[in-house]
């Protein structure tokens, strides 16, 4: 279950960079549907609910780590954004979004949050219409010397 979201949200991320996104069928909502993206204050504390190493798969060398930061208040709807960024140095280009699939189904996408020659990025913060959902982070790193990207993934499921 966990592969299949991680995997339908990497594949919609994939195809919404650098297009217009656009609500499919009805059930994915791109952008602030009904109050779902919100802004942090410096005094919300969002810990670490998932990081991943920043890797190919084949280099030898890991670029940096995605981080998936989680808000899961006792009385209240839980809330997440992604983060990313590099070991030392800047990037070529990074890029960070959030989703999230409430317990209704409905997913939500924040826009891809992506800047040239920097370090780190955030996305938007999502959420929750609900009290439990899923969040999925992804993240992506592209080298400046080879222009190949790195990605990865993150997860976490509020019950």
């Amino acid at each position: 279950m966990k592969k299949s979201i991680c995997l339908l949200i990497s594949m919609i991320m994939i195809l919404s960079m650098g297009s217009v996104c656009m609500a499919a069928e009805g059930d994915i909502v791109y952008g602030n549907a009904d109050g779902v993206i919100i802004d942090r204050s410096e005094d919300d504390v969002y810990p670490v609910a998932d990081e991943k190493i920043i890797t190919d798969g084949h280099a030898r060398v890991d670029w940096g780590k995605g981080e998936l930061h989680v808000s899961d208040p006792l009385f209240g709807k839980p809330s997440a954004y992604a983060e990313t960024y590099t070991y030392s140095g800047t990037a070529y280009c990074i890029y960070a979004q959030a989703g999230m699939i409430d317990d209704e189904s409905n997913s939500y996408l924040t826009e891809v949050t992506k800047v040239n020659w920097a370090s780190s990025t955030t996305s938007a913060t999502l959420l929750s219409p609900t009290k439990k959902c899923e969040f999925i982070g992804c993240h992506g790193i592209q080298d400046t010397s080879s222009s190949k990207w790195q990605e990865t993934s993150t997860y976490h499921r509020v019950k």
